[in-house]
């Protein structure tokens, strides 16, 4: 009943001579998470790191098109890469500074991310650090928003979005 009441459940499963499991599932509003924080355009987001296969610096010469889709070689595949500041399409928002006047030689940061089988590199303006950290899920007003999966508050007070890979992946 305790359970019931905390919005939970319970699952039985029993084999006659080897024992039996129980499965308690309680709905948390917080949860922690090992993230990558990375700045795009002055503004600072977390990525989850479990979803984090590699980091590399890649330049514009790196970037073939392959279908269509811009794409860099990693481990003999081709994986489509995308600028993290479009897939937010966050253009237009007045927290985000306008891009330095662009270096076409210059390397960026980028990262790539396994959802399954699926991969997708992002490119961003300068990995920070990593850190475990706490997430407060979206109210449920929020609760949908594409590509970002809860919030977080940085030492420096700052809310910090951290973004969801299988949404990233699948703009891409």
């Amino acid at each position: 009943s305790q359970i019931e009441r905390l919005k939970g459940n319970v699952q039985i499963e029993s084999e006659p001579g080897k024992g039996c499991m129980f499965r308690l599932q309680i709905r948390t509003q917080l949860a922690t998470a090992n993230v990558v924080f990375v700045n795009v355009r002055g503004v600072v987001h977390g990525i989850p790191i479990e979803f984090l296969q590699t980091t590399m610096r890649i330049s514009q010469s790196d970037i073939v098109n392959v279908d269509g889709l811009d794409s860099v070689a990693w481990r003999d595949r081709t994986v489509p890469v995308r600028d993290l500041f479009d897939v937010l399409e966050l253009a237009n928002s007045p927290a985000y500074r306008p891009p330095a006047d662009p270096e076409p030689a210059r390397q960026r940061a980028c990262l790539l991310l396994r959802v399954g089988d699926e991969l997708g590199a992002f490119l961003v303006d300068r990995l920070l650090d990593t850190q475990e950290v706490v997430i407060k899920p979206h109210s449920t007003l929020l609760k949908r928003i594409r590509n970002v999966t809860g919030m977080t508050i940085l030492g420096n007070g700052e809310v910090c979005s951290i973004l969801n890979p299988p949404d990233l992946v699948k703009s891409i």
